[in-house]
C-alpha cells in the first residue's frame, strides 16, 4: 500500500514540480495530504529529488535550462558587495584581494529548506558549467568566484558533489566562499530559501557594471549569457 501510493504522489507531484519549482511541491504535498501519510510524503519529496537530479545531471528528459538572454534586473552599489569571507575551510577569501580585475561572482542558493535535504539541482549545473567554461571566462580576464549560504560542511558536500559530476579530479578551478550566517545575502539584497540565485560582475575598479537576481529557481544567466556580457562589456 505504501508503495502504491508512493509511487501515485510521484506521477502526480512530479510534473507540478517541474514548472513552479521545489517549494510550491512540497507545499502542495505536506499541505493537503492526511498526516498519517506525511512520512510517506517526505519521502516522495526526497526520492522525486533525487531523481530530478539525476535527469539533469545525464540530460534525460529535462536539461536544466538556464536564460540565454539575460539582461542586468537589479541595480546594485559597489558599497553593497561584501568583500570578506571564507572558504569550506574557514580559510579568509578577500574580494580586495582581485582589485585590478573583472571578477564574476554567482550566489548558489545553499542547502535549502526544499526540497528537503538536497541541493538545488540547478545550482550543481550551474556550478559544473562554470568550471567547464572556466578557461573562457579567464580568457576574457575575468576571475569567478562562487559563494554559497551556509555552513561549511555543507559547502563542502556541494563541493564534492560538483566535482564528482564534473569529474574534476583536481578540484575546483575557482575559489568557492561560504556565507556562513547570510549576512552577505541579506546585505545584497538577495535572501530567500537560503538565497536567490544571483550573478553580479564587478569591474577592475570594484563597481557592479551588471546583477542579474533570479526570481525562481531555474531564473538565472547560462555561461552563454554571462560571457556574452563580458565581451559587451569590454567594447
Amino acid at each position: 500500500m505504501a508503495l502504491w501510493l508512493l509511487r501515485s504522489l510521484q506521477i502526480v507531484f512530479f510534473i507540478p514540480s517541474l514548472s513552479y519549482g521545489w517549494p510550491w511541491t512540497q507545499i502542495v504535498v505536506f499541505r493537503y495530504l492526511p498526516s498519517a501519510c506525511m512520512e510517506v510524503a517526505a519521502m516522495t519529496v526526497r526520492y522525486q529529488s533525487v531523481a530530478w537530479a539525476a535527469m539533469l545531471i545525464l540530460g534525460v528528459g529535462c536539461t536544466p535550462t538556464m536564460k540565454d538572454e539575460a539582461p542586468a534586473n537589479r541595480q546594485v552599489a559597489a558599497a553593497d558587495i561584501p568583500t570578506s569571507f571564507i572558504d569550506q575551510d574557514g580559510k579568509p577569501v578577500e574580494l580586495n584581494t582581485y582589485r585590478g580585475k573583472t571578477v564574476l561572482m554567482v550566489v548558489v542558493r545553499g542547502m535549502p529548506e526544499s526540497p528537503g535535504g538536497v541541493f538545488c539541482p540547478y545550482c550543481l549545473a550551474q556550478a559544473r558549467c562554470l568550471a567547464a567554461k572556466y578557461e573562457e571566462f579567464q580568457a576574457r580576464g575575468a576571475e569567478v568566484l562562487l559563494v554559497f549560504p551556509g555552513p561549511g560542511d555543507k559547502a563542502s558536500e556541494f563541493i564534492n558533489q560538483v566535482r564528482a559530476q564534473a569529474d574534476l579530479g583536481k578540484g575546483m578551478p575557482y575559489p568557492v566562499c561560504v556565507d556562513k550566517d547570510c549576512s552577505a545575502c541579506d546585505r545584497l539584497g538577495i535572501r530567500g530559501d537560503l538565497a536567490k540565485p544571483s550573478s553580479f560582475i564587478l569591474n577592475p575598479n570594484g563597481d557592479v557594471v551588471y546583477a542579474y537576481v533570479g526570481k525562481s529557481t531555474s531564473d538565472r544567466p547560462s555561461v552563454k549569457a554571462l560571457l556574452a556580457e563580458l565581451d559587451r562589456l569590454k567594447k
